[in-house]
């Protein structure tokens, strides 16, 4: 009985750093509304992905809670994380702001494109205030700069 024993015991001692590092995969893929998702199960079929292979260890300490942090450093680098990401959205709402502006602006160069293209009788203003038809050369130069604020504009 006591060699049984032995036995299972060495068994065990054998056996145990293999059920501890163990290895796990997680699944990558980017869903259809351009969101990256992550899983441990693999995506629906069709959808291209990655699969990631981790490899867990456990965390060993000596006291309880001790990951070499005290609590205010790990409070600190919360707030530093979320201060991160505050400043990241801001800087993608600028850069959606600035991308609606611009569009706007296209939409106005080709506007005023538009207007010189199609002709007819265009009047501008005269340092006086008075109106004054535009000739057939005013109207190319203008048709010219229209076109290349459009072109300038709309990248």
């Amino acid at each position: 009985m006591r060699d049984v024993v032995k036995w299972l015991v060495a068994l065990a001692l054998v056996l145990a750093p293999v059920l501890v590092f163990a290895q796990v995969h997680f699944y990558k893929w980017t869903d259809a509304a351009g969101n990256t998702q992550y899983s441990d199960q693999p995506p629906p079929k069709g959808i291209s992905y990655v699969r990631i292979e981790k490899e867990l260890t456990p965390e060993i300490s000596t006291s309880p809670g001790a990951s070499g942090k005290s609590a205010a450093e790990t409070d600190f680098e919360f707030k530093r994380h979320q201060q991160a990401e505050a400043e990241q959205q801001k800087k993608e709402e600028a850069r959606e702001q600035e991308a609606d502006a611009r569009q706007a602006q296209c939409q106005r160069a080709q506007g005023r494109l538009k207007m010189f293209q199609e002709g007819g009788r265009l009047i501008k203003l005269n340092a006086e205030g008075e109106r004054e038809y535009l000739g057939d050369e005013e109207i190319r130069d203008e048709v010219a700069k229209a076109q290349q604020a459009v072109d300038e504009v709309c990248k």
